[in-house]
């Protein structure tokens, strides 16, 4: 990364990996050069590999996800208390802390809420402008993101889309669907045309790779145990039925779930529905080869099978209890 950065400023611009076996595409095999915060440092600086500024500019995006955080559950309603609830629950939920030695996982999840923000504002105010930026911060996103949790982003994205369509055809609104359509897409198009330039070479990269042609026994390793369901309630490090802590950890907190379930029962907005479906959808995912349904989505949903542990749907899980379903009541 730093000689990518080297180069930059000496007016090349680093292509070809020379380094890996008979040499690779270095943005094929690299992923993070293109993220606003990085590529500020690299250019800035004259060292970007200083422990001190990353590990500062690293627990900046935990400060970040919790704004976010507050700012989307403000969005939806909510008072400050609720919406500050849902912004610490997020902040130091098990996905954030579970992968805190993990910057990639850190700097791409931490824009879902505001991405999520920016696609109500496009819907509700009907602005162009705001699935613009919603596309933009897609492509944040993706610049530093670590790729299955980014995948995870868009199935999200993806089933948002679907569930306003469903909530039109129950208002018999169907030119409203037409719109929600063009401000998704808006959304996509941006996120495709940002991200191409890392995009394409990762794609080449790839696709037909090691983890893409292994065998289903193989890519469904490390599933969510179910025994380590204790941990979302208790946030320490006994590994209980886990065989890679890392991977297979959850923690959502007490405060969180109560009003979670309180808000499921007691709001009545199909949005807290669609999140508690997301929560229920992700939940049995993580399970793998637990439940038939891991194996049917491995089979049919397009781009899983290019991934592996499924303990990572648990990042939706938790970011749905958090996201600002954990806001319970309006109090």
């Amino acid at each position: 990364r730093a000689h990518f950065y080297k180069c930059l400023k000496e007016g090349v611009f680093y292509l070809w990996n020379s380094r890996i076996g008979g040499g690779m595409p270095y943005l094929g095999t690299e992923f993070g050069v293109f993220y606003p915060f990085d590529l500020l440092q690299g250019l800035l600086f004259a060292d970007y590999f200083n422990s001190t500024r990353l590990a500062w500019v690293h627990a900046f995006h935990f400060w970040l996800s919790g704004v976010f955080t507050f700012i989307f559950a403000r969005q939806w309603g909510l008072s400050r208390i609720p919406a500050l609830v849902s912004a610490l629950s997020f902040m130091l939920g098990g996905t954030m802390l579970g992968h805190a030695g993990h910057r990639n996982i850190i700097q791409g999840f931490i824009w879902l809420p505001l991405i999520l923000f920016f696609l109500d504002q496009a819907l509700q105010r009907r602005k162009a402008s705001r699935a613009v930026m919603a596309g933009c911060l897609l492509a944040v996103s993706f610049s530093g993101s670590h790729t299955q949790f980014f995948y995870y982003i868009l199935l999200f994205v993806a089933g948002y889309f679907f569930f306003w369509a469903y909530l039109r055809i129950r208002e018999r609104s169907f030119r409203n669907i037409l719109s929600d359509t063009y401000y998704f897409s808006l959304a996509a198009v941006c996120c495709l045309g940002l991200s191409a330039v890392q995009l394409l070479p990762m794609l080449a990269v790839s696709l037909d790779s090691f983890h893409g042609t292994q065998p289903f026994d193989w890519q469904a390793l490390f599933h969510f145990p179910p025994f380590n369901l204790i941990h979302y309630l208790i946030p320490d490090y006994m590994r209980w039925g886990a065989t890679d802590f890392g991977e297979q950890y959850g923690y959502i907190g007490v405060l969180p779930l109560i009003l979670a379930f309180w808000a499921a029962i007691r709001w009545r907005d199909r949005r807290v529905t669609f999140l508690a479906i997301v929560i229920l959808f992700a939940f049995i995912a993580s399970l793998g080869r637990l439940t038939p349904l891991y194996k049917f989505l491995f089979d049919y949903l397009p781009g899983l099978s290019q991934f592996r542990i499924p303990a990572r749907f648990n990042a939706m899980t938790e970011s749905m209890f958090q996201v600002p379903l954990a806001s319970g009541s309006r109090w």
